[in-house]
């Protein structure tokens, strides 16, 4: 977070930020249920299954807004515009 807040042109380190920051939620309610400190209810599970969806919407946005480069989806030279994925040739 301190990176965005010195750079906020680039949105991909508030993505980073916000990765990191739940990374950090999930160890930490991690370590709390393996030492014993935290029980395991219904809640817990449900708040550690959410933070390990959030961790993957971010970093997939992250990734998505550091790369440059988007891979075009159709072929210009191939009639219709389609790629030809795992077809025999």
């Amino acid at each position: 977070m301190i990176l965005y807040r010195s750079q906020r042109d680039h949105d991909e380190y508030l993505w980073l930020g916000i990765f990191s920051l739940n990374f950090a939620l999930y160890d930490i309610i991690g370590v709390a249920i393996l030492s014993g400190w935290l029980p395991i209810t219904r809640a817990v599970i449900v708040l550690v299954n959410y933070a390990g969806r959030l961790g993957m919407v971010t970093q997939i946005e992250f990734a998505m807004r550091f790369t440059p480069y988007r891979p075009p989806l159709a072929h210009p030279d191939r009639p219709g515009g389609h790629t030809d994925f795992g077809s025999a040739r």
